[in-house]
C-alpha cells in the first residue's frame, strides 16, 4: 500500500503535465521514475518499453524416449528494457536532460516506476542494471537504453 502512496505523490507532483498529455497513446508510452531514497524524478514520454519474462528449467533426459522431463525450478524477475532519446531545446545538446537522467541511475535503492504498461505486469518498482547512449542523428539528440529487473518490496523476519 505504501507503494502506491509514494507513486501516487509522484504523480500528483507531476499531474500537471501528465494533464497536458491529451493523447492516450502518449499517456500510455509515458513513465515515471522516481529514486526510492530521494527526490529525483525523471519523466519519460513516449518511451519504447519491453518486458520479458522467463523461467529457470531442469531437464532430465529419459532413456529409449524422445525429450526430456522439465521442472520449474524458479520463475525470475522481469527485464525491463526502456529506450527513448532524449532531446534539447534550441538546438543544444541535452546536457541537462541527461545530467539529471545520470543522477536518478546513480542511486543506491530500488527505483519506483509509474507506468499504465509496466503495471499491467505488477511492476512499480526496478533496479537498475546497466544504460546505453548512443549520439542521435541531430545535434540535440542523444538515444539511450536502459535496461531493469524488476524488484519487489519483501519484508524479512530476523530472528
Amino acid at each position: 500500500m505504501a507503494i502506491k502512496n509514494v507513486i501516487k505523490g509522484a504523480l500528483d507532483t507531476y499531474s500537471g503535465q501528465l494533464k497536458s498529455l491529451t493523447n492516450f497513446d502518449t499517456l500510455q508510452s509515458t513513465v515515471l521514475l522516481r529514486a526510492e531514497n530521494g527526490l529525483e524524478a525523471f519523466m519519460i514520454i513516449g518511451a519504447k518499453i519491453s518486458v520479458d519474462k522467463s523461467n529457470v528449467l531442469k531437464s532430465t533426459s529419459l532413456v529409449n524416449r524422445r525429450g526430456s522431463v522439465k521442472e520449474l525450478i524458479q520463475a525470475t524477475d522481469y527485464t525491463v528494457r526502456i529506450t527513448g532519446t532524449l532531446i534539447g531545446v534550441r538546438n543544444l545538446f541535452p546536457y541537462v536532460e541527461l545530467v539529471l537522467l545520470n543522477k536518478l541511475l546513480d542511486t543506491s535503492k530500488t527505483i519506483l516506476v509509474a507506468s499504465a504498461y509496466l503495471a499491467t505486469f505488477g511492476i512499480y518498482r526496478l533496479a537498475f542494471k546497466n544504460t546505453t547512449f548512443a549520439q542521435g542523428n541531430a545535434l540535440n539528440t542523444l538515444e539511450y537504453t536502459l535496461n531493469f529487473e524488476s524488484d519487489y518490496n519483501y519484508d524479512f523476519k530476523i530472528k
